[in-house]
């Protein structure tokens, strides 16, 4: 399996997005908001915040180096091909099992279209992501950053 989150996006060489580790807040305040908080992703490529929805938690691409018009173009479902990437739901159905663990959620990347079962585990300022299809033995755990929001995150039209 070949899954660098969000990683190989093409830069754009005009205007370069520079995305950095930053620390939103202190390390206790950090630990009463659990999750929900913005994350670097493991390629210093994009940034995603991640918020309650109804009983769950999920993740919206809200900052990411390259092409801010890039669309979902390798989505397998053609309906969802001409979505903007910006704004996009990678991280979705997350639930908590224990203290800082959460399970049964869903990681889609963009890059290749393909969507896997996730868990993910807090450890201080770092979400542990483990992405799989099947069996968590079989997957690849992700190692996100907490930031603070981008001064700019990317924006849409649409």
């Amino acid at each position: 399996m070949r899954l660098v989150f969000m990683s190989l996006i093409c830069l754009s060489l005009s205007s370069p997005t520079v995305l950095s580790p930053i620390p939103a807040q202190s390390a206790s305040e950090n630990a009463a908001a659990g999750i929900a908080g913005h994350w670097l992703d493991t390629g210093d490529a994009s940034i995603v915040l991640i918020a309650p929805c109804g009983q769950t938690f999920c993740g919206r691409l809200v900052a990411f180096k390259g092409d801010q018009n890039a669309r979902d173009a390798l989505n397998p479902k053609g309906s969802l091909k001409d979505r903007p990437v910006c704004g996009l739901e990678v991280l979705s159905d997350l639930s908590v099992r224990a203290e800082n663990e959460w399970g049964g959620g869903r990681l889609y990347d963009p890059e290749t279209g393909e969507s896997y079962s996730a868990t993910a585990r807090l450890d201080e300022d770092r979400l542990n992501v483990r992405a799989f299809i099947g069996t968590e033995i079989f997957g690849e755990t992700l190692v996100w950053s907490r930031v603070a929001a981008p001064a700019a995150p990317c924006t849409t039209s649409e």
